[in-house]
């Protein structure tokens, strides 16, 4: 199989999640198509620091890009840090529009379409998946450790990493990941034919390796190209699989196929 000459780039920090940088995206789409990270911050309730990193991690995604320019403030001449948004993405534009026009939905498909034609998302899906029906985390944790731009790093990097790229490419609709194992969905979905909701952050298994859960219930939902689990904690959690279900509903009603299985058990 031929390998792809792209780089994988990792958080640089725990604070640069698959929520804050879809935040962060929204937050972009109240603020000018030009700004600096100081009047960005005005509008986000990110902390500073968070916002710095996360805004990173948007250029990498290329959705944004970066310059600086000299400016004169009082009698001194600094380099001021712009962004702007990445015009040369046909999906950028896309993505801002539909913010404005308050359709967060529509936008949310729109990033997770971003997500399944970067560079990150076919690393992951050609290198290290392949042909494979199934990897492990450990497996995806070795294939960052021993790619040379990711050299280097302490164990909690590669783990973060690895729960990072499960969560982003799942919400995508490019993998499927049940317990430890990885998988990868079939063609329909990875080319955006199939909407995947965005999974919660009470996924404990992929972003909290030592889960303290109690009262807790974990949601399996099964069907064609679609595989995944979450554990549900709170109300809100349940709003999300309802709106799960609802979408997959939506596309059943359409084909006249069987609903997909549901199976809710209390785990301990």
């Amino acid at each position: 199989m031929n390998q792809t000459n792209s780089e994988l780039k990792l958080p640089s920090a725990d604070v640069v999640t698959v929520d804050n940088l879809w935040q962060l995206v929204q937050d972009i789409a109240a603020t000018s198509e030009r700004f600096t990270q100081e009047q960005l911050q005005t509008k986000t309730k990110l902390p500073k620091n968070t916002t710095i990193r996360v805004l990173a991690y948007l250029k990498y995604l290329n959705f944004i890009d970066e310059n600086r320019k000299d400016e004169v403030q009082g009698d001194k001449k600094i380099k001021v840090q712009y962004f702007t948004l990445n015009k040369g993405h046909e999906l950028v534009g896309k993505i801002q529009y539909e913010l404005k026009a308050s359709r967060k939905d529509s936008a949310l498909e729109l990033w997770n379409e971003l997500i399944r034609k970067h560079e990150l998302a076919q690393v992951i899906s050609k290198d290290f998946l392949g042909s494979s029906s199934s990897k492990t985390k450990i497996d995806l944790e070795n294939f960052l450790k021993n790619r040379k731009e990711l050299e280097g790093h302490n164990p909690g990097y590669y783990q973060n990493g690895v729960g990072f790229i499960i969560r982003m490419l799942t919400q995508a609709g490019v993998i499927s990941s049940k317990g430890d194992d990885i998988s990868l969905l079939n063609s329909e979905n990875a080319t955006g034919k199939e909407e995947i909701f965005n999974n919660p952050d009470t996924e404990n298994a992929i972003n909290n390796p030592n889960p303290k859960l109690t009262n807790t219930y974990k949601v399996s939902i099964t069907g064609p190209g679609l595989n995944t689990s979450m554990d549900i904690q709170e109300e809100f959690d349940i709003d999300i699989v309802e709106k799960y279900l609802e979408k997959i509903r939506g596309k059943l009603s359409k084909s006249g196929a069987p609903e997909p299985h549901e199976n809710t058990e209390p785990t301990h």
